[in-house]
C-alpha cells in the first residue's frame, strides 16, 4: 500500500507537469482513492540472544563464500543491502592508515547525500579475504566491485544472494538482511553509551529536528569508536571470547578515559 501511495504521487507529478505544458487538461490521479497505510512493520530480525547460534549456522553454511562475505560486510557496516551490492574498491580510503573509511557517493544513497562509514578492524580483515576472492574470480586482477558475482546481471552480488544465505539457514520469515540494521540500532541504543544522533547518522537517517544541510562527516570520530564496539560485539557473539570492548544489555561497555574525552569532544 505504501508503494501504491508513492506511485500515485509520482504519476500525479507527471500529469501536473503535463497540464502546465499543455499536453493534458486534468490529473486523473487525484480521483484515485487509496486507503491509508497501516502501522510500520519492522523487518524480521535475529534476536540479540540468538546471535551466537546464528553465527554457528552461518559458519556451517555451504553457500557461495562471496554471498556470505557480503552479508557479513553489511552487518559490520550497518549499511543497506544495495549499498553493499554496488560497493566499489575505489570508494575505500586510507585502508592502510589509522582511520580507514568507506566513502559512499550520494548517487548511490537512498537519502541523497554522501555517506562516510568508518571501518573497524574486523571490516579490514574482511576486505583482505574479499580482495583474495575477488582476484581469484577476475583472474587475479581486482575488479570494480567488492563482491563480484559473474552470474549476476550487474556483475555484483545482489540482495537476493544474501537473503538466500539466510533462507538456507532456515531463517525464511524469521530474519532479513535489513533486519540487522535494526538489531545494531537496538544494541547500540540500549547500551546507553552512544548519542542517538551518532547511531542515526550511521544508519543514514536524518535525526529528528536536525538540519539536513549538516555535513555528513559530523560525528565521524565518535562513530569510529562506536563502530569498533559494534564489530567487537559481533565477534564476541561469534567466538564466545571477549574482544576488546563489549556492549550488552547487562554488561558495561568499557572505554578508556582518553576515548571518553574524545567522544565528549
Amino acid at each position: 500500500m505504501e508503494t501504491a501511495h508513492r506511485m500515485r504521487a509520482h504519476c500525479s507529478e507527471i500529469f501536473r507537469f503535463s497540464i502546465a505544458e499543455g499536453y493534458c487538461e486534468t490529473d486523473p490521479c487525484r480521483d484515485i482513492f487509496l486507503p491509508k497505510t497501516g502501522p510500520v512493520e519492522h523487518r524480521a530480525r535475529v534476536a540479540i540472544g540468538e546471535l551466537p547460534a546464528f553465527f554457528t549456522m552461518l559458519n556451517a553454511d555451504q553457500s557461495a563464500r562471496m554471498s556470505q562475505l557480503a552479508l557479513r560486510w553489511t552487518m559490520l557496516t550497518m549499511v543497506r543491502s544495495k549499498e553493499t551490492c554496488f560497493a566499489e574498491w575505489s570508494e575505500l580510503e586510507n585502508i592502510g592508515g589509522a582511520n580507514p573509511l568507506w566513502r559512499i557517493p550520494y548517487q548511490r544513497m537512498k537519502p541523497r547525500y554522501e555517506r562516510l562509514v568508518p571501518l573497524s578492524r574486523q571490516a579490514l580483515r574482511l576486505l583482505e579475504e574479499l580482495s583474495s576472492l575477488n582476484g581469484a574470480l577476475t583472474n587475479r586482477k581486482i575488479g570494480r566491485y567488492l563482491c563480484p558475482v559473474e552470474a549476476s546481471k550487474t556483475g555484483a552480488v545482489t540482495g537476493n544472494h544474501m537473503l538466500d544465505v539466510l533462507y538456507r539457514m532456515g531463517l525464511r520469515g524469521k530474519a532479513t538482511v535489513h533486519g540487522f540494521r535494526g538489531l545494531a540500532s537496538t544494541v547500540l541504543n540500549e547500551s546507553g553509551l552512544f548519542d542517538g544522533n551518532w547511531i542515526e547518522y550511521q544508519l543514514a537517517h536524518h535525526p529528528g529536528g536536525m538540519d539536513r544541510r549538516h555535513n555528513p562527516a559530523q560525528f565521524l570520530r565518535p562513530r569510529r569508536f562506536m563502530m569498533q564496539g559494534w564489530a567487537d560485539y559481533l565477534e564476541t557473539a561469534e567466538t564466545g571470547k571477549k574482544i576488546g570492548t563489549r556492549i550488552s544489555r547487562t554488561g558495561p561497555f568499557s572505554l578508556s578515559e582518553m576515548q571518553r574525552a574524545d567522544l565528549a569532544a
